[in-house]
């Protein structure tokens, strides 16, 4: 496989491999023709659930919160959710 040589950025020490990528969908990256690729590099920290899955778009879409927290700064919602643990009524516990 070609590396595509270019100086390195920021966040990235090494070189870009050359697979551009057109979309996503489900576990799999979508390549230039419509290629669907098997998306093995995904899960460890990201993607977990594959990718442009229907139902996590529209529950994004209707979240009303802030996109990211940092994991160092304190979220209210997570620590309302760290309550819920070990309670048998689970996420029915916040809904007071």
């Amino acid at each position: 496989m070609r590396r595509h040589r270019r100086p390195a950025q920021l966040g990235r020490e090494a070189d870009a491999e050359e697979i551009p990528i057109f979309g996503s969908r489900g576990g799999y990256l979508i390549g230039a023709r419509g290629r669907r690729l098997v998306d093995f590099t995904s899960g460890w920290c990201v993607g977990n659930f594959g990718w442009d899955a229907r139902g996590i778009r529209v529950a994004m879409r209707n979240f009303k919160g802030p996109t990211y927290v940092y994991p160092d700064y304190r979220y209210q919602a997570w620590d309302d959710l760290a309550k819920t643990n070990g309670d048998p009524r689970g996420a029915k516990a916040l809904r007071r």
